[in-house]
């Protein structure tokens, strides 16, 4: 036996999202509808409510249910680039993370893979920003970023009346592998290219103090095809230049690696614990370094054939420095907040605490957080205040009140 019963508000208005795709006016959609409160038992408002709904739609809402996804798409939809000749330069910046094919010898004589993280401009081709690291994490995302800005100058801003935007294009996230020598894996970094911490502080600035807001928008691969982003191609470049030039070029896995860096590891092993720091064959991880500044260098200056541009053949720097007409900058002190230490604190009623059991520090713009998860940063040179990142995006500033006075 079926009982009548009334159905919800916002049952009745999925049921009307549902319809809407196939029907283009409000009679024949009552009558679906109608149909389907006679099935499921319901009762359901009259037609005269469905018609003044009807009429009431909001016209992004008709667009989009009504008239189909590409009538949204072309009237409302955020214009977002497809074809990098629409770019202008520096507009969408590509970053991800790389584990180098080279084994380098560490201050303690140990060896390891250093992580590669880049921004690459997919307009001009410009490696634009990079950081050379020991592990990939969000914070080493934010610190080639910020290498970016001081060398070429910032991402354009936003210009709503153009309905222009910049944007940062990255994976959705996957697991980071990182082996020694053997192979074993030593570490899982996973999702380590998410733009929370360092770049936050970039991407959701609110005009507080120093800060200036770049509205800068984060774009994501879909799925986990490493082949959809161009920043991949620029890794396997590097790949050969490390292959061709370093005796401790050691492939993707043991089972691959060239005799030559099986030699130099036989001579690391013969070496004692304390003359490996010094003696071993193997460059350093500030030689590979230097080295790698210089490719990079290399990379900008010389041709590269693009097929996202018709398969030109671009100079990066040529065609950075032709479309790049407007230099835009950061604030130095902004910047330097990427370079500070992060640690997540919660906070507490009488603010965060940090460094030592009993030292607090607070702003007032953190009472509405009480329990809250926050970012906070700091540097190791001035423990009398800290700066933290509320969930709401907002960066205040926090002083411990006996530390701060003493400073002063």
């Amino acid at each position: 036996m079926i009982h009548e019963s009334a159905a919800s508000p916002s049952v009745v208005d999925g049921q009307i999202l549902n319809q809407l795709p196939t029907h283009n006016s409000e009679e024949p959609l009552y009558q679906a509808l109608r149909e389907q409160a006679e099935l499921l038992g319901w009762t359901i408002p009259s037609e005269s409510w469905l018609y003044r709904q009807w009429h009431n739609l909001a016209e992004i809402a008709r667009a989009y249910y009504v008239e189909g996804a590409a009538s949204y798409e072309a009237r409302y939809a955020p214009y977002v680039p497809r074809d990098f000749t629409d770019l202008e330069a520096l507009q969408v910046l590509c970053g991800d993370h790389s584990e180098r094919d080279v084994l380098v010898r560490l201050p303690d004589g140990t060896l390891q893979r250093p992580w590669l993280t880049v921004w690459l401009d997919l307009r001009t081709g410009l490696l634009w920003g990079w950081h050379l690291s020991l592990v990939p994490s969000a914070q080493t995302a934010a610190l080639a970023y910020a290498s970016g800005v001081e060398t070429f100058g910032a991402q354009p801003l936003s210009r709503r009346d153009d309905e222009f935007q910049s944007y940062v294009y990255t994976d959705r996230g996957r697991d980071y592998l990182s082996h020694n020598w053997d192979g074993r894996v030593l570490a899982v970094h996973e999702r380590a290219m998410q733009l929370d911490g360092g770049l936050e502080l970039i991407c959701h600035q609110r005009r507080v103090g120093i800060l200036d807001d770049l509205s800068l928008r984060h774009l994501v691969a879909r799925g986990r095809n490493p082949k959809e982003k161009p920043v991949e191609r620029l890794f396997k470049d590097i790949t050969t230049w490390e292959e061709n030039n370093f005796a401790e070029f050691c492939g993707r896995h043991p089972t691959v690696r060239p005799d030559r860096c099986r030699r130099l590891d036989s001579q690391h092993e013969r070496l004692s614990l304390e003359r490996r720091a010094t003696e071993s064959p193997f460059t350093t991880f500030e030689d590979y370094r230097a080295s790698l500044a210089r490719y990079i260098l290399r990379y900008n200056s010389t041709p590269h054939q693009r097929s996202t541009l018709g398969g030109q053949s671009l100079i990066p720097l040529d065609e950075y420095r032709r479309l790049y007409t407007t230099r835009y900058e950061i604030a130095p002190e902004t910047l330097a907040l990427l370079l500070m230490r992060a640690e997540k604190r919660r906070v507490r009623k009488n603010g965060v605490q940090c460094f030592q059991s009993h030292w607090f520090y607070y702003h007032e713009a953190m009472a509405e957080w009480k329990g809250s998860d926050v970012e906070v940063r700091y540097s190791d040179s001035d423990y009398s205040r800290v700066w933290v990142l509320l969930p709401d995006h907002q960066l205040c500033e926090a002083d411990h009140p006996d530390l701060h006075s003493q400073a002063g």
